[in-house]
């Protein structure tokens, strides 16, 4: 993030050579009035780049981009998945499927809970959500929070989660179909 020319914050996007020259940069803006921030970044299957925000907005807290390797915007997504304004939802990791789907994966943490959940969204290549889902571990009293996704094989989806039950915070695997 840097400041823009009006002096609100900005994401800036460069692209480097080898060499470290710069090749292009780009500022990616949601709105005038909305700060955010890049969570992911993969270079696709296509080699068109994706890239996972969060927002400070309460009806666009999740955004995904695909762009170019010039940096100019393919498509823009953004998803809300809240059941009440009072939760944080923030986008973690991006990943995607051999068959060109998107997996998002973040979490959802209350303010007035001082609870985590983690999500699960699914969307097709053209970002457009598929499905959408609440995770949560079989271990009983634990609040999971994801911290971590990985790809195996082709649809196979592991992610690694954070356990705890209060006062003890342990790290585990999920495995998502």
């Amino acid at each position: 993030r840097v400041m823009g020319a009006n002096g609100s914050p900005v994401v800036l996007m460069t692209a480097f050579n080898e060499d470290k020259s710069i090749i292009n940069e780009r500022e990616l803006s949601i709105s005038a009035d909305i700060s955010g921030h890049v969570e992911d970044m993969i270079l696709g299957a296509d080699s068109t780049v994706l890239v996972l925000g969060s927002t400070s907005h309460d009806t666009l807290p999740i955004v995904l981009t695909r762009m170019d390797t010039f940096g100019s915007v393919i498509w823009s997504r953004s998803y809300d998945i809240l059941v009440d304004q009072r939760e944080d939802l923030r986008g973690i990791h991006l990943t995607e499927l051999a068959n060109s789907n998107i997996v998002i994966v973040g979490g959802l943490a209350s303010s007035e809970r001082e609870s985590r959940s983690g999500f699960v969204i699914t969307t097709d290549r053209n970002g457009i959500a598929l499905k959408t889902e609440m995770i949560s571990s079989n271990a009983t009293n634990r609040e999971m929070y994801p911290s971590g996704l990985v790809t195996v094989e082709d649809t196979l989806v592991v992610m690694a989660i954070k356990l705890s039950n209060g006062s003890d915070v342990i790290t585990a695997l999920m495995k998502y179909n």
